[in-house]
């Protein structure tokens, strides 16, 4: 009882910071888009108007209306008006407008609360690993963790992969680990589940099939058994029987939650995008007849989400420690990009104590049984290490690695773990990490997309090492217009140079959309200051050699 009021503790924790640190919060660029098609699958329409949109969505709309059901959506936006602070640009807009910017925001509180149920997985995960000890450290670093603070509170897909890849894996391992079709159920449902999240979860199919090559391997005396033909008959009709359910379940619950839009359309009738499903199209092996048992929204998404990540063609340059490359066609990203920004954007404490975990592990190896538990959490971290690190074309925020924090937090509970109880040192240690960890996380409050750790040390100057949605997605509008009231002589985003107080975005200062407009600025003057971290200001002296 004592263990669970603990990590009920640290899941209010981050209730109250997820729900108080977006109170200024505008709404993000994606933001609107998703919320619209979640209310497209409220509405019983899946169709697709751009590539990366999932059913999931729809969760976020469940509040507004909740709320428009009980009849308290005038009641909403008449409290929106009157608190003036908040309310900022809302008061501006049309009644329209403010209606649907109150249905966004409020569309917020339902990540959240799949926020707060990951943080339950990963505590049951660790504790069932590692005992009590371990599943309280995975928790506290899942709750404290700015980068998923940052985006459980936006109505986006990104903590819902983050949420369903780690949800599925879970299952998954408890169904090699006990087996039978009472554990294997829950790990297919939540496998076909985890599709409606984000086209990300695609990838668990390989990984899953990857485990099961590492336990296989590892496990060679199954080769020497005595009756081996008998064994392994009896083991292919048993891998067959689920392979089969995972198939069923998985297309029942895409599906399901795409409504069975054009379900069984023949192959022929697509018209891909991209190379490896025209080449899969083009195959004389398989006929223009064959009809796909998936809905079409769901492949049509998986191909454009695929064109757009090769092409660039919506999220602009790349930018890495002080380097832009431009997305033109065929152009090239930067190997490591996620490992750096890794590096700068998860807490130090977290860094430290995820080597430490690494080196115990290593040392008291015999304590564990890695072909049993943690070949769960490693074949993942592997997988998407590499596929995100050298594969990957859309450099545009750690966001996308979010998927590999759980397992991370997870394996940190080896750490205090039962089968080896810390010491007094080690106790000490990560204790005072923990507070430095605490110390870090508040210090950016409400900011936390825009979190560095102390490798910045001057916030103003992260716009060197990374930008996008590392610093800004639009998430401070609200914070730019209250400078603008209090500085009206500053000039925004100005055209030429200039001289005065000029404030200029942090993604156009480093040329995500245009390289040269604001080399002027970049190459000759540094920040003074900054607004929400996703502003800098500067002050260009009358005598700046740039006046001319």
């Amino acid at each position: 009882m004592k263990v669970w009021a603990l990590a009920v503790s640290l899941l209010i924790l981050m209730l109250l910071v997820s729900g108080f640190s977006m109170y200024h919060k505008t709404l993000t660029y994606d933001e609107r888009d998703h919320y619209a098609y979640g209310e497209q699958i409220w509405n019983l329409n899946s169709d697709r108007f751009e590539d990366s949109k999932m059913p999931f969505s729809v969760l976020n709309v469940i509040p507004w209306e909740g709320i428009k059901h009980f009849g308290l959506d005038t009641w909403v936006v008449g409290l929106a008006r009157r608190d003036e602070v908040a309310a900022g640009p809302l008061l501006q807009m049309t009644d329209e407008a403010r209606e649907a910017t109150l249905a966004v925001l409020t569309g917020r509180l339902s990540t959240i609360v799949v926020a707060l149920l990951l943080g339950v997985y990963v505590f049951l995960w660790a504790r069932s690993l590692y005992g009590a000890r371990g599943g309280l450290l995975a928790l506290a670093l899942y709750t404290l963790s700015p980068n998923l603070i940052a985006h459980s509170r936006l109505v986006t897909t990104d903590l819902y992969a983050v949420c369903m890849i780690t949800i599925s894996t879970y299952y998954f391992w408890r169904f090699l680990t006990y087996g039978g079709y009472r554990h294997a159920i829950p790990s297919a449902f939540t496998l076909g589940l985890s599709q409606l999240a984000k086209p990300t979860c695609v990838f668990l199919v390989p990984i899953f099939i990857m485990v099961l090559l590492v336990r296989s391997l590892g496990r060679p005396a199954a080769l020497r058994r005595p009756n081996f033909r008998k064994y392994h008959l009896e083991h292919l009709r048993a891998v067959c029987g689920y392979a089969l359910l995972f198939a069923l379940v998985g297309m029942l619950a895409v599906n399901a939650g795409f409504l069975f839009n054009r379900t069984l359309v023949p192959l022929r009738e697509y018209d891909f995008s991209t190379d490896i499903l025209r080449s899969i199209q083009s195959n004389p092996l398989l006929p223009g007849s064959l009809r796909v048992p998936f809905p079409a929204p769901y492949i049509e998404g998986l191909d454009a989400v695929r064109s757009t990540e090769v092409t660039g063609d919506t999220f602009g340059n790349i930018y890495l420690l002080g380097k832009i490359r431009e997305t033109t066609p065929g152009f090239r990203p930067f190997p490591g990009y996620y490992s750096a920004a890794f590096l700068l954007k998860v807490p130090i404490a977290v860094q430290v104590l995820i080597l430490m975990s690494a080196v115990m592990y290593i040392q008291n190896r015999r304590r564990f049984s890695f072909l049993r538990n943690e070949v769960f959490l490693f074949c993942p971290l592997l997988f998407f290490a590499v596929y995100f690190n050298f594969f990957f074309r859309a450099q545009i925020g750690i966001r996308f690695f979010l998927v590999v924090f759980p397992f991370l937090h997870v394996f940190c509970g080896s750490l205090v773990a039962e089968a080896r109880p810390p010491g007094p040192r080690l106790k000490a240690i990560v204790v005072a990490l923990m507070v430095y960890l605490a110390v870090s996380v508040a210090s950016h409050f409400p900011h936390y997309i825009s979190y560095f750790n102390e490798i910045v040390w001057d916030r103003k100057q992260a716009y060197r090492f990374l930008a996008d949605s590392n610093i800004d997605w639009g998430q401070n509008r609200y914070y730019l217009e209250r400078y603008t009231i209090g500085h009206p002589d500053a000039i925004l985003r100005p055209g030429a140079p200039i001289t005065g107080t000029v404030v200029v975005a942090v993604n156009d200062l480093v040329g995500v959309w245009d390289p040269d407009k604001y080399r002027w600025i970049r190459d000759n003057h540094e920040p003074v200051g900054h607004i929400a971290f996703s502003y800098l200001v500067y002050e260009i002296p009358e005598d700046s050699v740039l006046r001319k």
